[in-house]
């Protein structure tokens, strides 16, 4: 149950960050004037670091 719980965490530790970096491109799209440029660029940098986390989550996992 307990490695369940922990999946279910990485999860949303994925979801967290794709929306913020997606928020964040988005916020600063509408304050530069750049659509979509940096909205694609925050969902592609939450995507890396939900990637290196999701490494390291399960790395930790099986030691």
């Amino acid at each position: 149950m307990r490695n369940a719980l922990r999946f279910l965490g990485l999860g949303w530790y994925v979801v967290l960050c794709l929306l913020g970096g997606g928020y964040v491109g988005y916020f600063l799209d509408n304050g530069l004037g750049t659509k979509p440029f940096l909205t694609l660029l925050g969902v592609l940098v939450g995507l890396g670091l939900s990637a290196a986390g999701i490494y390291r989550m399960v790395k930790n996992l099986y030691n």
